[in-house]
């Protein structure tokens, strides 16, 4: 009897072990598949969007990402963005966001319980800005923008953003107004410019570039360098379109 009584504990422990370590794994296979369906989830409802008025608490820099405490209405929360001047006590906009939870941030020596990844951070209602081309238009800082003139041998903002099925990955020029740099974020320089047109709610191009930064917010520059679409780089940094390796035409 006690024999038999050390094989059923022996088995129901066994059976138990088992147990637990598919749940780990379904666990496991969960945060992934939570994870990638936050990303399609981004990319596929873009269009219905809602934007999100929200004031900075507290800012933290660290690494690739400033951290913001962000209150909207009632509610608070933790949220981390690429590198980038952002003041507490200001007002900012955003639109596209995923949520991580327990989310360790070894820059910080942190654990943050619950945390958004932003993809784009505004400090005006990106909403405001015209969906069609306008002499008057406006970029995501709020100050006017006149229309830039299309480059020689390149293209618009709008054309780019209607036909880029026919150009990824080929070498374009294109020319804008630089409303925002952040420098030596993962080992190049990242530039965004606009030029007064729009295609779909789309106005802003991203640029890399490992060229020395000589011009400053609202230079007007040209830039050589091959278009990549839907470009990921984890942890939420999703482009849907991207000019890398970019030079400077003068």
């Amino acid at each position: 009897m006690r024999v038999l009584f050390i094989i059923l504990t022996l088995a129901i422990t066994f059976t138990s072990c088992e147990t637990d370590s598919k749940q780990a794994e379904k666990n496991d296979n969960n945060t992934n598949v939570s994870y990638k369906d936050a990303l399609n989830k981004i990319n596929n409802n873009q269009s219905n969007s809602i934007i999100h008025q929200v004031k900075a608490l507290e800012v933290i820099n660290s690494g690739t990402y400033t951290y913001v405490r962000l209150k909207e209405g009632n509610k608070e929360i933790w949220a981390a963005i690429s590198a980038q001047m952002i003041e507490a006590g200001n007002t900012y906009y955003y639109k596209d966001a995923f949520e991580m939870q327990d989310f360790q941030s070894k820059s910080l020596n942190r654990v943050f319980e619950s945390i958004w990844f932003i993809n784009d951070f505004y400090s005006s209602n990106p909403m405001n800005t015209p969906k069609t081309n306008s002499q008057n238009s406006t970029n995501n800082s709020g100050t006017k923008m006149l229309e830039i003139e299309t480059p020689d041998n390149g293209y618009n903002l709008a054309y780019i953003f209607e036909h880029k099925g026919e150009l990824k990955h080929q070498e374009i020029i294109v020319k804008g107004r630089v409303v925002k740099i952040n420098l030596n974020i993962m080992k190049t320089n990242w530039v965004h410019i606009q030029d007064g047109t729009s295609y779909h709610g789309n106005f802003d191009l991203t640029i890399t570039t490992h060229e020395a930064i000589n011009f400053a917010i609202d230079d007007i520059i040209s830039f050589k360098g091959k278009l990549i679409l839907n470009k990921d780089f984890g942890a939420g940094y999703q482009y849907d379109y991207l000019l890398e390796d970019a030079i400077i035409i003068q």
